[in-house]
């Protein structure tokens, strides 16, 4: 199916429908605005008050719809503890014992080499990234992966917040099965597991933690929700796990990416199910259906500042720009890569600047916005690298992660690569300049799934299973 996004005009019409009509009529899609290369800003599908039940059925199709709809009336503060019985009892477990989970965290205390080329003499202790700075990375723990129905799961996303780490993992095949792990990072040499909870019939692809809840984009086998895509959010205490816990179907088959800026969640949705994905913009403090835009094949979406909110899509490859406001789309622009069907995308913003985890098109570096006005256009890249007797199709960058003025590359069986940039805070003009740093010295066969960085701290998402906790140093030396 095609993008399409419903004009202002155009929304009493489309709402007027019954919610099964709205999705079946072959007709609908053709009164929305489909032009090609979006000249103008128009506005996106915003709703209003005597919309809001109807699209809160349109989006919580089956049996769940109620839980939408019912925090539709509610003003309750963000911070407002969730319904513990929206959760069945044999489908979260959470462990908050850090004795009983010190046995996941495997102690390392070793320093990583980084290659500058294939062959073993060219690994080097550290790096020369610029004049007298030298870059080391040493593995403090390696994080054993959680099992679930004795079958390993695979890190999938992490982030940073308030100190603590949370990562997702899910169950590689055509079954369902996730897990969070929090660790608490606030001393980077000494990493703990303080944290997890077990989800049976769900995987677990990205999550988002803010004021005090922790959102998890999942992919469920539940058939209540009735479609696969579900928001679920978990309240937090101290940081850690708890069973109240809240769950928001969404169209499509699996969330793909969370973004919580002003107030609002932005999450992307991918194509399949019973509708085709795109953006859904939600109200942080109720939940509310706030906009939905429908297109194919959304995999990322991240903020640009607090002008600009960029959304990657796939197959092939585009970035779409909103008014993060308004919810209005401004552009929509083509980027090298993503033409894998069901790969993986991320986006990081430094400054005006975006880097896009571009699988077959390695990194794309964006200038998004130049001296306040939205741009949109792609400026350089990093390749995928190549590996003598890897398939090219092994080694994609699944994701990229910027550390001060590093960025930290995820590709695959490829391994984890390291760039330099030139520092961008200020600048506007000027595009980032991008030097090899080298590979990271991994063991062999390592293939890299996620990256997520919190200066000094790299987190690396094994593609069989587990996690790298790595500290990054950057030493500056005088001048001689």
């Amino acid at each position: 199916m095609s993008a399409h996004l419903c004009r202002a005009d155009e929304q009493n019409q489309a709402h007027d429908l019954p919610s099964n009509e709205t999705s079946a009529n072959p007709n609908h899609e053709e009164r929305c605005d489909q032009r090609a290369g979006h000249p103008r800003p128009r506005p996106a599908f915003v709703l209003h008050d005597r919309h809001l039940m109807h699209i809160a059925r349109l989006l919580a199709l089956g049996g769940t719809s109620a839980l939408l709809v019912a925090t539709l009336g509610c003003a309750s503060d963000v911070s407002a503890p969730l319904n513990r019985g929206q959760i069945e009892q044999d489908r979260l477990i959470v462990i908050n014992d850090v004795q009983a989970l010190a046995a996941r965290l495997l102690e390392r205390r070793r320093d990583l080499p980084l290659h500058t080329g294939e062959s073993a003499s060219s690994a080097r202790a550290s790096a020369s990234v610029a004049p007298n700075v030298q870059m080391s990375f040493r593995e403090h723990a390696e994080a054993l992966p959680p099992v679930v129905d004795r079958r390993s799961l695979q890190a999938t996303h992490a982030v940073f917040a308030d100190g603590m780490a949370y990562v997702a993992y899910a169950l590689a095949g055509d079954d369902a099965a996730g897990a969070v792990d929090v660790f608490d990072v606030r001393n980077a040499a000494s990493p703990r597991l303080v944290s997890h909870g077990t989800f049976l019939r769900t995987d677990i692809h990205t999550l988002a933690v803010s004021n005090g809840r922790l959102y998890l984009g999942t992919g469920s086998q539940d058939q209540e929700q009735g479609e696969n895509a579900v928001l679920e959010v978990i309240t937090l205490k101290a940081g850690l796990l708890t069973s109240e816990s809240l769950r928001v179907p969404l169209p499509s088959q699996v969330v793909t990416g969370i973004a919580v800026t002003s107030g609002r969640l932005w999450l992307t949705t991918g194509t399949g199910g019973k509708r085709e994905g795109g953006v859904t913009v939600l109200d942080e403090a109720t939940l509310r259906p706030l906009m939905f835009d429908e297109f194919s094949d959304a995999r990322a979406v991240a903020p640009n500042g607090n002008t600009v909110m960029a959304v990657v899509r796939g197959t092939p490859g585009r970035v779409r720009l909103y008014d993060p406001s308004s919810m209005t789309l401004l552009r929509e622009f083509e980027v090298d890569g993503l033409s894998m069907a069901g790969g993986k995308a991320s986006i990081a913003s430094r400054a005006t600047w975006s880097f896009v985890g571009a699988a077959d098109g390695g990194v794309q570096v964006l200038q998004l916005r130049q001296n306040g006005r939205v741009t949109g256009t792609v400026v350089g890249s990093v390749a995928r690298p190549a590996q003598s007797g890897l398939p090219s199709e092994y080694a994609v960058t699944n994701a990229v992660a910027h550390a001060g003025d590093f960025l930290i590359a995820a590709n695959g069986g490829a391994g984890v690569w390291v760039t330099h940039t030139t520092d961008q805070t200020t600048a506007q003009t000027n595009r980032p300049q991008l030097t090899p740093v080298g590979r990271l010295g991994l063991p062999d066969g390592f293939s890299a799934n996620f990256v997520a960085t919190n200066y000094p701290m790299l987190f690396v998402a094994a593609g069989n299973g587990g996690l790298r906790l790595i500290e990054m140093r950057t030493v500056t030396s005088s001048a001689p």
